[in-house]
């Protein structure tokens, strides 16, 4: 199905896509919505007063919020998390880039640190980044989202 919008319309392209979305049935679970509403947006979802007419407008999330929040989770859908539990148990935090060193050296310096490796490890290498090519990106992926790259373990 096509869907096309007049010229001059008022849907933004964020509207736009949460109706695209809506249209081709992209449905996430509602426990991993709500999951990540909070976690990665600090914000309220509640599938059944999104739907009821009667809860007032303030009280549910605005088109943009639910297509950013939709946007995440086809992220998430494409590494092969679909529920709550998923996100969860595969969440292995979110991190920046710092300086030079990209947010999967920061992640392997802090993984090695709350791991207790020495440097001598056989599988460190003195270069953070390297050692992330090398040995951990195997074993994790990543979604990037607005300037924050998100860690889950593979499962």
């Amino acid at each position: 199905m096509r869907v096309q919008f007049p010229q001059g319309s008022l849907l933004t392209n964020e509207v736009s896509y949460y109706l695209i979305m809506s249209l081709t049935l992209v449905k996430y679970q509602d426990d991993l919505l709500m999951e990540v509403a909070d976690s990665i947006f600090s914000l309220a979802y509640d599938p059944e007063d999104q739907n009821d007419p009667d809860v007032r407008a303030g009280d549910k999330l605005t088109d943009n919020q639910l297509t950013e929040l939709y946007k995440f989770c086809e992220l998430l859908d494409e590494i092969g998390i679909k529920s709550a539990d998923h996100f969860m148990d595969r969440s292995y935090g979110t991190y920046q880039r710092d300086g030079s060193q990209s947010a999967e050296a920061v992640f392997t310096e802090q993984i090695i640190e709350d791991l207790g490796e020495q440097p001598d490890s056989s599988w460190i290498v003195v270069d953070y980044q390297r050692t992330w090519d090398a040995n951990l990106r195997h074993d994790y992926n990543t979604v990037e989202y607005k300037g924050d790259t998100y860690f889950f373990h593979n499962s």
